[in-house]
Formats: C-alpha cells, sequence, structure tokens
C-alpha cells in the first residue's frame, strides 16, 4: 500500500471509517468531501477505499481527486484516473494516468503518494504499421466470409466491451496482426485504447479472442483515440497544397464555416426544392447549430486557405440535425449552394493520389 498506517488514528480518520462500517452510503461521502477534501484526507480515503474495494465510492473519490489536481495544478488536465501499470515488465504498479491538453504540464512524479503517467490527450504510441509493412502486406484484404462474421462479432461483443473497459475507444477489424515478433497476415479484431499496457483499477484485461458462430478471431491490442473530427485542418510539409478551391464543388473537397478554424468534409448532394442544389456535411465540424442559420460556408476551410472569403464563399448552412449527448442519433448539416458563385459537378469526386491512402494508414 501507498501509506504507512499510523498506530493510533486523528480524528478525521474515525469520522472516515465510520462512514465504511455499514453499507456504504456515497451521500455520507459526498458531504464529507464537501467540507474536507485536502491532501491527506483524498490519500487517506483513498487506501481505505482501495482496501475496502468500493467501485461506487471508488468514482467519488476519483472525482473530487480530479478537482484536487485543478486546484493545485490548473485546469489543462482532461483526465486523471487509476489505473495498474503493467507495461515493459511491472507488475501492476498502481498509478494515476493524467491525460493533459497541453506539453507544459507540471511534471510531478507523484501526486497522494502515487506515481503519474502524463500523456497528452490527442498523443498515441504509433505502432509503427505503415513502416513495416511490404508491399506484401498491403494487398491483403478480407475475404468475403471475413466482413460477413467480422460485422457480427462487433455488433455481438461491441456493448460488452465498451461497458466493461472504460479505455476502449474503438473498435475494428484488420486483415493482419501486429505481434511481438512482427507483423503476421491474420485477420483480427482491433481494440483501441488510450494508453496500452495501464489497465484502469477494478478492471481486466482485454479478451484475446472474440468468437462468434464457432469461428474465432484474435484480438489486436493498439493505442489510439476517438474523435468527433474536430481538429484544425493542417498543411503538410510533403504536400503544401491538399486543399485547393475547387469549381466546380466535387464531393471529397474541404469546407468550413465561415471565420471558424476547423474543416470538414463536402458530402453528397442534393435538390433543395425545385431550383436549389445542396450538400451534406457532418454539424459538428462545422461548429453550427440551429441557432446559426444561415451562417456561410465557404471551401476550402478558413485553416486552408488565405484567399479572401469572396472567392471561397460556396453556400449558407440552412438546417442541422445533431444531438451530442443522445445516445443514437443523427450528425447531419444540409448546406445550400450558391449557384451564382460556384459551379458543381454531381457524382464527381474531387482527385486523389494513389499514394495518399499508403501514407496515412490505408490499405489497397
Amino acid at each position: 500500500m501507498f501509506l504507512t498506517e499510523d498506530t493510533e488514528s486523528s480524528d478525521w480518520q474515525k469520522e472516515i471509517q465510520k462512514i465504511f462500517i455499514d453499507e456504504f452510503c456515497k451521500e455520507k461521502l459526498e458531504l464529507y468531501l464537501s467540507v474536507k477534501r485536502n491532501a491527506s484526507v483524498l490519500t487517506y480515503l483513498l487506501q481505505v477505499i482501495l482496501a475496502k474495494k468500493s467501485k461506487e465510492a471508488l468514482c467519488v473519490i476519483m472525482a473530487y481527486i480530479n478537482h484536487k489536481w485543478k486546484e493545485d495544478f490548473g485546469d489543462n488536465n482532461i483526465a486523471l484516473w487509476l489505473g495498474l501499470d503493467h507495461r515493459d515488465d511491472k507488475t501492476g504498479e498502481l498509478v494515476f494516468v493524467c491525460f493533459h491538453s497541453t506539453a507544459t504540464v507540471s511534471k510531478f512524479s507523484q501526486f497522494l503518494g502515487l506515481p503519474i503517467i502524463y500523456r497528452r490527450f490527442d498523443e498515441i504510441e504509433m505502432e509503427p504499421l505503415e513502416n513495416r509493412l511490404n508491399d506484401e502486406y498491403q494487398r491483403v484484404s478480407f475475404t468475403k466470409n471475413d466482413v460477413v462474421t467480422v460485422k457480427l462479432l462487433i455488433n455481438e461483443h461491441g456493448e460488452y466491451l465498451f461497458k466493461m473497459h472504460s479505455n476502449l475507444e474503438a473498435i475494428s477489424a484488420s486483415s493482419i496482426r501486429s505481434t511481438k515478433h512482427g507483423i503476421i497476415k491474420q485477420t483480427s479484431i482491433v481494440l483501441y485504447c488510450r494508453l496500452k499496457g495501464v489497465i484502469p483499477y477494478g478492471e481486466e484485461l482485454f479478451p484475446e479472442e472474440l468468437k462468434v458462430d464457432e469461428q474465432r478471431y484474435p484480438t489486436d491490442i493498439r493505442e489510439g483515440f476517438f474523435s468527433l473530427g474536430m481538429i484544425p485542418a493542417q498543411r503538410l510539409p510533403s504536400n503544401p497544397h491538399p486543399h485547393f478551391v475547387n469549381n466546380p464543388l466535387r464531393m471529397g473537397c474541404s469546407i468550413g464555416a465561415s471565420g471558424f478554424k476547423f474543416a470538414g468534409t463536402l458530402g453528397p448532394f442534393v435538390r433543395i426544392g425545385a431550383n436549389d442544389i445542396g450538400f451534406l456535411t457532418c454539424a459538428h465540424v462545422l461548429g453550427i447549430n440551429s441557432s446559426r442559420i444561415q451562417t456561410p460556408v465557404v471551401q476550402p476551410s478558413d485553416n486552408e486557405s488565405v484567399l479572401p472569403d469572396g472567392t471561397r464563399l460556396c453556400g449558407t448552412f440552412v438546417r442541422e440535425k445533431f444531438d451530442p449527448f443522445a445516445q443514437i442519433g443523427v450528425d447531419a448539416a444540409l448546406v445550400c449552394i450558391d449557384q451564382r458563385k460556384r459551379k458543381v459537378d454531381l457524382g464527381s469526386f474531387v482527385w486523389m493520389g494513389s499514394n495518399q491512402p499508403k501514407k496515412t494508414g490505408g490499405i489497397e
């Protein structure tokens, strides 16, 4: 344990012990923490809760520990959670994992007596798959049976996996699998997690394989994270003009709300009434909602071009359907194209070089 036990408990320690004498009461713990939540109290409470193995109490105290961290070190952390470190040759050491949003986070080595692992929320330890894939592997594809079976498998196990593993970000399939000895050609189920090798406290290891209809597929654990896509567009040195003015407009072009430094993708064209033409895109990438009807939309986005809006205006936002808090829902926006300024090439996609999918990790 990370604390040495005192031979005599202080008054506040006795108060804490009383909370757990009978059945745990969430309200009592929250009331106590609303008055006292200094480092000593939180450290002792965490010790008691881990000894009691109370998941409900752990959820309560972790909320206050996150609050304490922000009070002491600033608001640049996204989340602080408790885990068991199994990376390299470690054997399950209890640690805090701190996901943060800036590179200047205070690098204290411990918090409340436990070691800290720091990680930017948008950083992952990329397994060098693209570099290690040779031409033979790049031609590997799924069989028709794999496509059907893998879809059934993910549908059957997905909800349970997300419920049991808070570190799980996304599930997909791959025709290759990464092992300690290199990459092998084998259909696998890829489980993406924020931090590989650190297991959230109280949770189990990811399964080594998944089964559906008597067929078994191994899992491949990789680091990755899910995002709605609101990431500032970038100009890559290897491709200085990846997003250019398209006239006529084509599906796949970069778009953005005027004055909004994020990029989205021009989706399928649709007819609006008898005379107008529009296109669909995701509402979240435009950063707009129903209160911003008639927001100008430009192509390419503001962050990808220094050209004035007048030469890039392609239409206006007219309708959206998006509830970010719904468990299942629609994320769509309708943009009406200004046909006086931009022509439309219906059914046409923007050109993409044959090597671009490979650069982004795609497999032919």
